[in-house]
């Protein structure tokens, strides 16, 4: 599988897509628009680094 990573500034929409997936207990679909192209990603947390206490 691809990694890629992306650094998100806080107050952003994607902070905010972030908070959700941490708090959530299940995969999060999360819908993107892209020159006139519409994305469904499934998003689910698999590990936190460093861990939270």
């Amino acid at each position: 599988m691809e990694e890629l990573t992306i650094q998100v500034t806080e107050n952003s929409e994607l902070e905010a897509v972030l908070t959700q997936i941490v708090l959530s207990k299940e995969p999060v679909n999360i819908n993107f628009e892209f020159q006139q192209l519409k994305f469904v990603v499934q998003s689910q947390l698999l590990n936190i680094n460093p861990p939270k206490l």
